[in-house]
């Protein structure tokens, strides 16, 4: 699924798949690790792949090779959206990915995931992107250390026996 390996019923997942290859674009969709060693969007997908497996795999197998593929202006309004103030929506069905893009890495920052049942992008949801935005494009920003904190904050609540 992504570089790092995500927490599921609190234990640490098999094996990490390889990163995806540079065909084309070649566009790299990151999740944003706090500094906390906390991501959000990992855990939200893990969620997601629990409560609907439908649309879990149709942003895995559809939606994020487009991206990478293609990039993220190049797919058009079907999957990707502008929010303004360099924020991003990826789409797909109801599940909603808030982003930035870093273009001199060809990255999306991938801050948090939701299921939108509501018609607009949150305050609440906006001032997290606007406060996890800065951390992610600073030149401090080191995503080999990051996914070292996730490992460890899993493992941490595999001990505690939390998800």
């Amino acid at each position: 699924m992504w570089y790092v390996r995500p927490c599921r019923a609190g234990r640490l997942s098999g094996a990490m798949p390889s990163p995806p290859s540079a065909l084309g674009g070649g566009w790299r969709l990151v999740p944003y690790i706090a500094p906390s060693g906390r991501c959000e969007v990992v855990d939200s997908l893990n969620a997601l792949r629990g409560r609907d497996m439908r649309q879990y795999a149709h942003f895995q197998h559809v939606v994020r090779p487009e991206m990478e593929v293609r990039g993220p202006f190049e797919v058009n309004g079907r999957y990707w959206e502008s929010l303004g103030q360099g924020l991003y929506e990826i789409r797909f069905g109801k599940g909603r990915i808030y982003c930035s893009v870093i273009g001199l890495r060809r990255l999306i920052m991938l801050y948090r995931a939701v299921i939108k049942r509501w018609p607009k992008f949150r305050p609440e949801d906006r001032r997290f992107c606007e406060q996890c935005k800065p951390d992610a494009e600073s030149a401090d920003y080191d995503q080999e250390k990051r996914e070292y904190l996730y490992r460890n904050l899993c493992q941490r609540r595999t001990a505690n026996g939390t998800p």
